[in-house]
């Protein structure tokens, strides 16, 4: 399709490439084989000192992004485009119901006999689903704000009452599970401490609301993933205490739904820059404003929970489990006066990918959403990544798409003189992205070697004002190509306008794809994944795991010492006779007693999780205690053998114990395995 795409965007295939290596180029003039006076990008060696590029940048939409000029119409202009959050290789899509309103939950709960159960409650909600699921995109749900059913008096903003609120919050998850439709997270409500404009209880009402909700969610599902708090300015949650009360709000929450039972999964909060930035921020809740503010407060309160370590509160509650989802994140404010020329031009471009290099290091940070996806507008102005309207794709899109193609081995990106670089590598693809945010148009030569394929067909993508156009197309302008060429023979001369991004992409002409691109049939059986945070920061030991893949990577990250995990739970394993783990080991490695890499897998029965079968790699055999499937050492050990890349074929039929229910919990584990030891595995079942 890109081959097809191509050759209608250029002219004519025009001539071979100079230096009678092969192949044929468009019409372009950026690719060359003369490497002379070029800046060498090595593909031979994946730097495993920093963050891979996972794919843990998702997306939001608001409530208004579906809904059509009249309540209960949904815009299926709207739902169309929810392919495009597939081509970000995005896992979900984060979007509010807006209950009580005229929202897409605009007929749940909405009279006082509606409580969750019919059909036709779900209507305008279940086309914006089933959108998603026809798109293998995971729907993310708010459980906001409150219909009539469960309102103590007539307005969306008020606290629930509390029993009719869990029954209508139970009865919504189990019309999901009944259907069988996986909801990446329930998320209880949208900002309750933003003033009065979505909640106007108080924080003990709010507390109220989440213990209600969540144990009503519970109740139908419990393998649901709950997040809470939605905070908007999660910085002041943690910190202050309200008049009379001798905890914080954070305080208050970790201690009350941890003695329901119900603390959540993760906890969700926002944050919105100014001006492309991060930091220098004044905001507009007074000084502050700046993610490092906002990242350092949620990061101390929850290490200070988890270590017993709170200065008003002393207890240690379990929260190495606990995830943190930024699911309203932008570099802008939305709809804010300064946006109206800046947000939808490539100006954004630069500093989206300098936020992305910061996210990546805050290893746990879990998922980010990028707001917004598409959505409504006031006077014009907005920023969504596709245009409400017209579906024009933005540079916002595009600098989502070029991140979501790059493969997810990084590595060492040399200077570029002012430039800046994102470069990474797997076995069907090589590609790079070039920025210039320095202000004044620059250029760069650079040139290909140690890519592990001889042959590939290579395209260069570029945003920049020139090419800034009104299509609605994903990929950005595609300015050149070339087809079967000696790909570490390659140069390109770049010439970048201020804010400009060039994408390169090197494909193998074998057709072997992209290992995160692929389209997993496994990710059918998820029922969810968890991440363990033994401890909390920046640049730490670091699991992740990609939905619709099932491509993991483990990493010390530059660290020594330090451990990390994360499970994705599978039901219906029972169908599968082996499970495949192909694998790929890189970076200097430290063999040792308390060293760790490998892969767990737990096999459940009706009595739990009984049977514990840990795969590792020589020397690297610690056998971790997990906070995921049995929680207990393995009951038998299996081994990779030496590092490397390889296949590794587990009999499920044999291991698996009797009264097998076909549930498997499989977890990704690393420990004290050396700075740069990483690893990437992808599942697969036969």
């Amino acid at each position: 399709m890109k081959k097809l795409i191509a050759m209608i965007l250029t002219i004519a295939l025009t001539a071979a490439l100079a230096g009678g290596c092969g192949g044929t180029v468009s019409g372009g003039n950026c690719l060359s084989y003369d490497k002379s006076g070029s800046v060498a990008f090595d593909f031979s060696e994946r730097d495993g000192t920093k963050t891979q590029y996972i794919k843990k940048f998702d997306q939001f939409a608001t409530t208004w992004s579906f809904v059509g000029d009249m309540p209960g119409y949904v815009r299926e202009t709207s739902v169309n485009q929810l392919g495009a959050v597939r081509d970000l290789n995005a896992e979900s899509l984060r979007v509010d119901l807006f209950m009580g309103y005229t929202g897409i939950g605009y007929g749940i709960g909405s009279t006082p006999e509606k409580n969750g159960t019919s059909d036709g409650e779900y209507e305008q909600a279940m086309q914006v689903i089933r959108g998603m699921q026809d798109n293998a995109v995971l729907p993310q749900l708010v459980l906001f704000a409150c219909p009539t059913y469960a309102q103590s008096y007539g307005s969306w903003k008020a606290k629930p009452l509390a029993d009719k609120w869990q029954e209508l919050c139970c009865n919504m998850a189990a019309y999901m599970k009944e259907r069988e439709i996986r909801i990446g997270a329930y998320e209880l409500w949208n900002e309750p401490d933003f003033g009065n404009n979505y909640f106007d209880g108080t924080w003990e009402d709010y507390i109220d609301t989440y213990i209600a909700g969540a144990s009503g969610i519970r109740a139908a599902d419990p393998d649901a993933f709950i997040q809470g708090m939605s905070a908007s300015w999660i910085h002041k949650i943690v910190a202050e205490k309200e008049d009379g009360q001798s905890l914080t709000r954070w305080e208050r929450f970790i201690r009350r739904t941890a003695e329901a039972g119900v603390l959540p999964d993760s906890i969700s909060w926002h944050f919105y820059g100014r001006d492309c930035k991060l930091e220098g921020i004044q905001g507009v809740s007074g000084d502050g404003e700046n993610f490092s503010v906002y990242r350092s407060a949620i990061l101390n309160a929850l290490t200070a929970s988890q270590n017993g370590t709170s200065e008003n509160d002393s207890a240690r509650y379990d929260l190495s489990t606990m995830q943190q989802h930024l699911n309203e994140f932008n570099i802008y404010v939305p709809l804010g006066e300064d946006s109206r020329d800046t947000w939808n031009t490539v100006k954004v471009v630069p500093g989206m990918f300098d936020a992305m290099e910061t996210l990546l290091a805050a290893n746990d940070i879990t998922r980010v959403n990028w707001a917004t996806f598409i959505s409504e507008q006031t006077n014009g102005i907005g920023c969504s990544a596709i245009d409400l309207y017209s579906l024009q794709r933005y540079p916002a899109y595009h600098a989502n798409w070029m991140y979501g193609r790059l493969p997810v081995g990084r590595i060492a990106a040399p200077a570029l003189g002012g430039l800046s670089a994102m470069a990474a590598v797997d076995d069907g693809r090589a590609g790079l992205i070039v920025y210039n945010g320095t202000g004044k148009t620059a250029s760069a030569k650079v040139s290909f070697e140690g890519i592990p394929f001889e042959k590939g067909d290579v395209f260069v993508y570029l945003v920049d004002d020139e090419h800034l156009t009104y299509s609605t197309a994903n990929p950005p302008c595609l300015v050149e190509w070339a087809e079967d060429v000696s790909v570490n023979d390659l140069a390109a001369n770049l010439e970048l306008k201020p804010d400009a991004a060039y994408y390169i992409e090197i494909d193998n002409a074998d057709g072997t794809p992209a290992a995160h691109e692929t389209d997993n049939p496994l990710r059918e059986h998820i029922v969810r994944k968890d991440y363990w945070y033994p401890s909390r920061g920046d640049n730490t030991p670091y699991s992740d795991i990609h939905e619709n893949s099932l491509c993991s990577v483990v990493s010390m990250n530059g660290n020594a010492s330090g451990r990390s995990a994360a499970c994705v739970t599978l039901d219906g394993m029972d169908e599968y006779s082996s499970l495949k783990i192909a694998y790929d080991t890189y970076g200097e490695f430290a063999p040792g007693d308390a060293a760790a890499l490998g892969v767990k897998l737990d096999f459940m029965t009706d009595a739990g999780y009984v049977r514990s079968v840990y795969l590792s790699f020589e020397g690297l055999d610690e056998d971790l205690l997990l906070p995921f499937g049995s929680a207990a050492a393995a009951t038998d050990t299996d081994s990779f053998g030496a590092r490397g890349k390889g296949i590794k074929t587990v009999g499920l039929k044999s291991l698996a114990p009797a009264g097998w229910t076909g549930r498997l919990a499989v977890s990704y584990l690393i420990a004290d395995a050396g700075a740069s030891a990483t690893a990437q595995f992808q599942l697969s079942a036969v």
